[in-house]
């Protein structure tokens, strides 16, 4: 009787990890396009969260609730929201500006003309998305650019 050997023979498996390897080699721009996606989408939820809160801070506690794209300064007004795009991943339109939201939550016109846009931009995917925001508070999502300049 034959004593027959189970298993793969080498060859058969540098076979099977070189294409393995061509796989991943062509799936890997694809994720990191995801990555890239979802850290667009995580930015821009934040800034939806800001408005959000800003706008029911305002109505909650019957006072003018301010949000800087900046870092806190110790001037700053007491009721004040903060957002500060990564600027080394992101490019954002609204850098340094001020939007106030009155006390019936509706936004100061002092902020800019309406709808205001604040556009987001990936700088290594170079994707943008865009929210539009009316004097009401309400915001509208968009994938890129926006239709006029940020305000």
């Amino acid at each position: 009787m034959q004593n027959k050997q189970k298993g793969f023979t080498l060859i058969e498996l540098m076979v099977t990890i070189t294409i393995m390897a061509v796989i991943a080699a062509i799936a890997a721009p694809s994720f990191q396009a995801q990555i890239y996606n979802y850290e667009l989408k995580k930015e821009l939820n934040e800034l939806v969260s800001v408005l959000n809160e800003a706008k029911a801070s305002s109505k909650e506690l019957n006072q003018t609730v301010s949000i800087f794209f900046r870092t806190a300064e110790s001037k700053d007004p007491v009721n004040s929201l903060y957002l500060d795009p990564d600027k080394n991943k992101y490019e954002f339109n609204m850098g340094g500006k001020v939007i106030l939201f009155r006390n019936n939550g509706l936004i100061d016109p002092s902020s800019g003309n309406f709808p205001i846009c604040f556009e987001v931009k990936h700088m290594k995917s170079g994707k943008t998305k865009s929210i539009e925001l009316t004097q009401l508070g309400m915001q509208r999502i968009s994938d890129g650019a926006c239709t006029r300049a940020g305000s």
